[in-house]
């Protein structure tokens, strides 16, 4: 995934091991076993002075895993500057230089920060369970929780943006005719319909701007100008595609769960079960239309793609919200 060139003189001519998960929004038990498996298999497999570079990828962020300064030198600089100032030293100097964990938001909501772990490889090498339990794990938990408090936080915008839309369509249609109603919607809509139909509507015109906004970050960041059959030939395009794929996923059933899950803890339940049913059923679907155009070599129009992709999943998550009554 990775081809950086190397800053620090430690790591000159040699090939950076890189690997990446993707983690669960809400499932930190599997994030920590993911972590905790391929770290083991680095240490087992490498030594203490091998590059190295692991991503944890979130719903709205890039968590990066690396000894320090292996993409800038000047860092390494700062921080054996910062050393010499501080009377007290927490990471023993002698031991190489410190992990460092970055965190790359994805939304202008966040901004990018950096943590120097007081932890170095050699002691991941000499002390894998400590370091890992009690120097490193808790730095992840922290940004991951990072992470999901953007997911919220987006969530709750979309919900906002939705209802304000709904209120506005269910204000136009109750001053329609039965007639007029009918041209507009193309069936009948009696009065006890329209707050139904305008939350309908409101939810999938939000549904939409999570894909176009999907597709956009597709067209400008993995495909770059180049087709669709050639992004998905290279495959570190192809995992921010797909990354991309699950990114939007998210967002939108937890649109759904933060619009009608916080009415209903019955639904929220129900919603947050369907997340994991849906989830692969999704990345199913999607290689599948992806493996369909590159054999027929067909031209892709992202918005399009998504759309087949997502709106079935949207129509789901609604049948679903209609199938329980308001608590209460």
């Amino acid at each position: 995934m990775f081809d950086p060139k190397l800053q620090h003189q430690s790591y000159a001519n040699a090939p950076v091991q890189s690997a990446a998960f993707y983690a669960d929004p809400e499932d930190m038990l599997a994030n920590h076993k993911k972590l905790r498996e391929t770290l083991e298999a680095f240490v087992k497999t490498q030594s203490p002075d091998t590059p190295f570079a692991l991503q944890i990828l979130a719903t709205h962020s890039a968590i990066t895993l690396m000894p320090l300064g292996l993409f800038d030198l000047d860092e390494v600089k700062q921080w054996e500057h910062t050393q010499r100032e501080q009377a007290e030293v927490t990471t023993n100097t002698q031991d190489g230089l410190p992990l460092v964990l970055q965190f790359e938001s994805h939304v202008k909501e966040a901004d990018n920060r950096k943590i120097i772990l007081d932890l170095t490889a050699n002691t991941l090498f000499t002390d894998f369970n400590h370091a890992f339990k009690d120097r490193l794990w808790p730095r992840v938990v922290e940004l991951l929780t990072t992470n999901q408090k953007l997911l919220y936080q987006l969530a709750k915008q979309l919900t906002k943006q939705k209802e304000t839309a709904a209120a506005k369509q269910l204000q136009a249609l109750q001053k329609l005719s039965d007639d007029q109603l009918k041209a507009q919607v193309g069936f009948a809509l009696p009065p006890s319909e329209q707050a139904h139909y305008a939350d309908y509507t409101a939810d999938l015109a939000q549904v939409n701007a999570i894909l176009l906004a999907s597709a956009d970050f597709v067209r400008e960041q993995p495909q770059q100008g180049i087709s669709f059959q050639e992004m998905m030939m290279r495959p570190e395009l192809r995992n921010v595609f797909f990354w991309c794929l699950d990114n939007t996923f998210y967002e939108i059933v937890y649109f759904y769960i933060q619009a009608y899950g916080g009415r209903n803890a019955k639904l929220s339940k129900h919603l947050r079960s369907m997340r994991k049913q849906l989830a692969p059923m999704m990345r199913t679907d999607a290689w599948q239309k992806a493996d369909e155009a590159l054999k027929a070599k067909k031209t892709v129009v992202l918005p399009e793609f998504f759309g087949a992709v997502f709106f079935p999943i949207a129509e789901q998550l609604e049948v679903a919200i209609n199938q329980f009554a308001p608590e209460g």
